[in-house]
């Protein structure tokens, strides 16, 4: 039996995160047994400032890859959307997991609350850490107070319990994945990508290693090849733009039936929406990095 160390965050949902990375390995290659190693990273340890003001880029990845590059992790599980939008060598993005939901909801207490008397949250307080999020919380809420909130998604929902906030934004996978979390008495409002541009590769586990690493193959064989292609094209528009997680930026791609339907805004530019065929998708991209630009 090999051991394979894989690095991850603490909090309750990157751990949950790594434990699906971790049955999906084991499942596909059974003569493999994983070992969690928890790292602290930067956006981790200062948790009183917004991200944007920790730095453009590398927040949650830093200190993993460094571990990494070290020796003392063979692999790494990061979500998605915390990436850069680019992987620069040494390290690669072999295996994204299938994705899961991409959106954006609120969550509020159901007894403070009545969403059909103040669908506007005029006076309210709403929670986020997140550029992207306030700058569209304004935009469709101009009436309500956007104040900061950080910390992992227990201690995020005990202060708007507790009554700190009114409404705090959270992404969908988030609730999804952290099956623990204590829910009683909140209420969920979902948000539609078309209108409510998620981050770009909202919802993706991805699993990171050397480019040389030996496991590179094991991590290759439990890739979802749907979900890669998106994380990538998502990816691609970011760097495009030369836009980092903490800009005011959103990006979500959704395909059925051989056709991909793209939603997505660049600060100033207001939501654009573009369909095209998936064989399509790179030149699209391409074409819409330099219309939101312009």
């Amino acid at each position: 039996m090999e051991t394979i160390r894989v690095g991850t965050r603490g909090s309750e949902l990157a751990i949950a995160q790594t434990n699906e990375a971790i049955e999906r390995i084991e499942a596909a290659f059974p003569g493999y047994r994983c070992e969690k190693v928890i790292i602290s990273t930067t956006g981790d340890r200062f948790t009183d400032v917004s991200l944007d003001k920790l730095g453009s880029n590398g927040l949650f990845t830093n200190e993993i890859e460094h571990e990494m590059r070290e020796g003392r992790i063979d692999i790494a599980v990061h979500s998605g959307k915390d990436l850069p939008s680019y992987t620069a060598p040494p390290f690669s993005i072999p295996a994204v997991l299938k994705r899961s939901y991409p959106t954006d909801c609120l969550l509020y207490r159901r007894s403070d609350l009545d969403i059909t008397k103040n669908s506007e949250f005029e006076g309210l307080i709403i929670g986020t850490s997140s550029s992207r999020r306030e700058y569209l919380a304004k935009k469709y809420y101009p009436l309500c107070t956007i104040e900061l909130i950080r910390g992992n998604i227990q201690t995020r929902l005990n202060k708007l319990k507790d009554g700190k906030y009114d409404l705090i934004f959270m992404a969908k996978a988030a609730i999804e994945r952290s099956k623990a979390l204590d829910m009683d008495g909140i209420g969920v409002i979902d948000l539609p990508a078309e209108r409510f541009v998620p981050a770009a590769c909202q919802g993706i586990i991805a699993i990171e290693a050397l480019e040389t690493g030996r496991f590179v193959p094991v991590l290759e064989g439990i890739n979802d090849g749907p979900t890669k292609v998106l994380f990538d094209s998502e990816r691609l528009l970011m760097r495009l733009l030369k836009a980092s997680c903490h800009d005011e930026t959103g990006v979500n791609i959704a395909v059925e039936d051989g056709m991909c339907r793209i939603h997505a805004f660049y600060r100033e530019s207001g939501i654009m929406t573009r369909t095209c065929p998936v064989e399509g998708l790179k030149e699209t991209i391409e074409l819409l990095a330099k219309e939101l630009q312009a």
